[in-house]
């Protein structure tokens, strides 16, 4: 899922898509810039920790990376209230690391599978938007972004991939296979918006709702695989056989249509609690390559096997008015219905037809605060992430699923001007 922008709506469990009044309305609502009478420019960096528990094992990884940069100017023209925008954004995380090890027994041969898997990098996007208030209740705005990594930067991923299996047939003869994929996929081009409108029927209310449709990114990839086999027998001499392959190739990573509704109601100038449903067509995740279309999650299951479905943000802000300073504290609880694979009952006599889509939940706790005095803000926030028997072919095996635990930690820094 993406990173999603700024550390206010981090700390409020990103339910952010009806108050979206910073220089990150641009990623969450841009039809909110509007309500911005100052230019303003922020940024922030991340720290991603992931960690994976299944059976026998328990992995993770971590990184620490720029997350978002962007600046805002408001202006009137027209009789209008008008806002353009510019922002930079580390959109999706790659960063992971997992291994995990099984056993297959026909007969009386046993073969022993262990694999490690380790992915660092990011994709990241440019994104201009526009604003504008059609009156003192109503506004509309669209972000416009493009994918390239000669643009953007930050828009590569690698992955190192090992996987060992030994065979053994109660001694007589021991096969010993060692593979090594090494991929790096960059994206070569792609294009999406951000679609959002902004609605204030009663001073203590505000409605909103964005549409993001679905966007195709074309993708490079460079592949570097080796393989060795070792064959050893009680009838004669060992013998191994190596080959080292490497290779180009391109990809399309398609990302589905969304849709969030909002509301944010504030009971008082210092209260504000908001609340976000998004729907997002999981059938359309996809990964296209030679011809062949597939889920992202792998397994060989076909992308429309998975069910559309939604997410809940619910998130808490509130103000407190000091001599000097403007303090506020944030707190959010999330609930996500994603993509994910059944682990298989029975791995020793499973196909790959066996394997099946179905849909892992997670939870989400988060808070925040920021201390605001005169033209700066400096915000930090925290989001702890849970999967209960999530993870299933991505972080363990196909016969077994993870619990896994994220940790989002977050600062940035807010000039107004």
């Amino acid at each position: 899922i993406p990173v999603g922008a700024g550390v206010r709506a981090l700390g409020m469990g990103n339910a952010f898509t009806a108050i979206a009044d910073d220089a990150t309305a641009a990623t969450w609502n841009p039809a909110g810039m509007t309500i911005l009478e100052r230019p303003e420019l922020s940024f922030s960096l991340g720290y991603y920790r992931q960690d994976v528990s299944a059976t026998g094992r328990d992995g993770g990884s971590d990184g620490f990376d720029l997350d978002h940069v962007s600046g805002v100017l408001p202006f009137h023209v027209f009789g209008f209230q008008q806002t353009v925008a510019l922002a930079w954004q580390r959109e999706f995380d790659f960063n992971s690391a997992t291994s995990f090890a099984s056993q297959q027994t026909i007969g009386s041969i046993i073969t022993d599978s262990s694999v490690e898997s380790e992915t660092t990098g990011a994709l990241s996007s440019w994104g201009l938007s526009y604003g504008i208030a059609v009156s003192s209740v109503l506004s509309f705005g669209v972000t416009a972004k493009v994918w390239d990594d000669e643009l953007t930067g930050n828009s590569t991923h690698h992955t190192d991939y090992s996987q060992q299996q030994v065979t053994d047939n109660s001694g007589l003869v021991r096969i010993t296979r060692d593979s090594t994929v090494g991929r790096d996929t960059s994206v070569a081009e792609g294009y999406s918006f951000v679609i959002g409108a902004m609605w204030q029927p009663a001073a203590q209310w505000t409605l909103a709702g964005v549409f993001k449709p679905g966007f195709d990114l074309r993708q490079h990839e460079d592949l570097a695989e080796t393989t060795s086999v070792l064959v050893e027998s009680s009838f004669g001499g060992p013998s191994l056989t190596e080959a080292i392959d490497s290779g180009t190739a391109s990809s399309t990573f398609a990302y589905p249509d969304s849709l969030a509704v909002a509301v944010a109601w504030r009971p008082s100038d210092l209260d504000t609690l908001a609340l976000d449903v998004v729907w997002t067509a999981w059938s359309q995740f996809a990964v296209e390559r030679d011809g062949e279309r597939s889920s992202p999650l792998g397994g060989g299951v076909a992308p429309e096997s998975f069910d559309d479905d939604y997410a809940l943000r619910l998130g808490y802000e509130r103000l407190f008015i000091l001599p000097r300073w403007v303090l506020v504290g944030r707190a959010g609880i999330s609930y996500e219905r994603l993509p994910g694979l059944e682990p298989l009952s029975d791995l020793d006599s499973a196909t790959v037809e066996e394997i099946a889509a179905g849909t892992d939940e997670w939870w989400g706790l988060s808070c925040g605060v920021s201390a605001i005095r005169r033209r700066y803000g400096y915000d930090l926030g925290l989001q702890v992430r849970r999967g209960s028997d999530v993870g299933t072919n991505v972080q363990t095996s196909a016969a077994d699923a993870a619990d896994v635990t994220t940790l989002t930690v977050r600062g940035g820094v807010s000039f107004l001007f």
